[in-house]
């Protein structure tokens, strides 16, 4: 397809861009992630996919649908069910390639030495403070679980009221806060940030945006990329980043962190529990 760039006005030519460059994303994503995934609100997606000659995103997505499979377009296997799949099943799809497509961004942006660092500041750090409140629990626990095998005061703040308030009037600047925040910051996480800020406490944050307050003097920004706007979705990405933290620390630690694993384990064994 041959299109004039300059004719197109300058604000929707790098969404034609991508358009035309990323043909496996426009079949994966409905308009209102793939409008999010280029910072755009959905009618400038739209006038875009008019500038490419179609009435719309639906239509420009079913030309480049038939054009990818009738071609053999090599892209991942997940795409090539949606050949063949119902409007259900097609949700079903979507939601799976847009997590893999999640982590793939978040792995490409990431910057690993900022993974070290991290690993850093939780090594010299007395309490490690993990401030995930909200639908954010279930993150904050798990990153928690797999901390505290290797490394002791590991808190996981999920509780709103008491557990905050216990927070911001025990912390002090030789411990660290993690925090997660996606799409809005929720003001008790905003709060335990700022008193560790305010006592020389090391901080983390861990969010989807660069804009969002919880960056502000952080000492490390992670960023995760979020492929729509409900609310799990930046999790599985997020999960990922949890994952690199530990294996860095097993790795970084040895062989004090491998032999607490294996006492770990083997006590966990000898109880017959799963933990």
């Amino acid at each position: 397809m041959n299109i004039d760039l300059k004719s197109i006005p300058k604000k929707r030519r790098r969404i034609v861009q991508y358009l035309l460059d990323n043909p496996d994303q426009v079949v994966i994503n409905g308009s209102e992630a793939l409008s999010k995934k280029l910072s755009v609100d959905r009618s400038t997606l739209i006038n875009a996919c008019k500038d490419l000659g179609h009435s719309g995103f639906k239509d420009y997505r079913k030309i480049v649908s038939e054009r990818i499979f009738n071609l053999g377009y090599k892209s991942s296997s997940i795409i090539k069910e949606y050949k063949k799949s119902t409007p259900l099943q097609e949700s079903i799809i979507s939601s799976l390639a847009a997590d893999l497509s999640a982590v793939e961004i978040t792995s490409k942006n990431i910057d690993l030495k900022l993974i070290g660092k991290t690993v850093d500041l939780i090594f010299d750090s007395n309490i490690v403070y993990i401030s995930a409140l909200g639908y954010n629990g279930v993150i904050g626990e798990y990153l928690k679980n797999l901390l505290r095998t290797i490394k002791a005061g590991i808190i996981n703040i999920n509780q709103y009221h008491g557990e905050v308030i216990d927070t911001i009037n025990n912390i002090s600047k030789k411990d660290i806060v993690i925090s997660f925040a996606f799409d809005r910051v929720m003001s008790d996480c905003q709060k335990i940030f700022n008193a560790a800020k305010d006592k020389g406490a090391k901080t983390i944050s861990i969010t989807d945006s660069t804009h969002s307050s919880i960056n502000e003097g952080a000492d490390i920004k992670l960023l995760v990329n979020n492929p729509s706007r409900y609310f799990f979705s930046p999790h599985v990405a997020t999960l990922s980043i949890c994952n690199a933290i530990m294996h860095y620390a097993v790795e970084k630690n040895k062989p004090e962190s491998l032999d607490k694993l294996r006492s770990y384990t083997k006590m966990a064994d000898n109880s017959n529990v799963y933990v």
